[in-house]
């Protein structure tokens, strides 16, 4: 269960792919829909939050299904719980924010969705898991040229101003940290 979990987890890091129906961990039968929570599905509020807690609502009532509904709803990294399944249904995009800052979780980097010694997790449904991995990538490519220089970025890591991982002049005059 575990490397399956990590499998997931590195997937999702690397790039796009759909849930599979699978066997829902067993539980108590509660569901709770993110929406419920305040997440949006407009494809630009960061939902992390609100997932997250839908996911501790559903673990602190003994287990269940956490439902993505229908739309594109963005977040950072979620941590499963204790007989939790996360269930996207059709129509569905979980989506990884770019902000590669929201992965650092007490000096690691975490992936979309993790578990911590959780028991009888399952993530299923028809709907979309985008882990952005592009987006790490090119992260990677930029912080890469920028401490090569000697220097380290001073900005929100995202997709870098240009392709091929070099500093433009603004970041170049830029004073080191």
């Amino acid at each position: 269960m575990l490397v399956l979990l990590t499998t997931i987890v590195v997937a999702m890091r690397l790039s796009s792919f759909s849930a599979s129906p699978a066997t829902a961990p067993s539980g108590t039968g509660h569901s709770f829909s993110i929406v419920d929570f305040g997440a949006r599905p407009d494809g630009q509020t960061l939902c992390t939050r609100e997932i997250q807690n839908a996911i501790d609502a559903c673990s602190k009532a003994g287990g269940g299904r956490v439902i993505v509904p229908a739309g594109r709803f963005i977040t950072g990294p979620l941590e499963l719980r204790d007989h939790i399944e996360l269930h996207l249904e059709s129509g569905a995009v979980l989506e990884g924010t770019h902000d590669i800052n929201l992965y650092q979780v007490g000096g690691y980097t975490r992936g979309l969705i993790c578990a911590n010694r959780a028991n009888g997790v399952a993530v299923t449904g028809r709907g979309t898991l985008r882990g952005e991995g592009t987006a790490f990538m090119l992260a990677e490519t930029f912080l890469t040229a920028a401490l090569g220089r000697g220097r380290l970025a001073r900005r929100t890591v995202g997709p870098p101003s240009n392709t091929a991982g070099r500093l433009t002049a603004d970041e170049r005059r830029s004073p080191s940290v």
